[in-house]
């Protein structure tokens, strides 16, 4: 379950949810670290497809990142 890191929709009601959350949600409820809960989100769901209304899975980026 991603609840807690749904970020919101679309404007075609496509969910939205960010990485780093669903990464921590998934560490809490399978009392796993880091680097396996990212593993099988990478492996499991980032750039599946689901259909036509396939989640987007975006990274937050702060202000140091983007002018690197």
């Amino acid at each position: 379950d991603y609840a807690d890191a749904f970020v919101g929709v679309t404007m075609d009601d496509v969910a939205v949810y960010d990485y780093e959350k669903m990464v921590e949600c998934l560490m809490k409820q399978d009392n796993i670290g880091y680097f396996e809960a990212a593993e099988f989100i990478d492996y499991n769901t980032v750039g599946a497809y689901f259909g036509e209304k396939t989640p987007i899975i975006i990274r937050k980026l702060v202000w140091e990142q983007i002018c690197m």
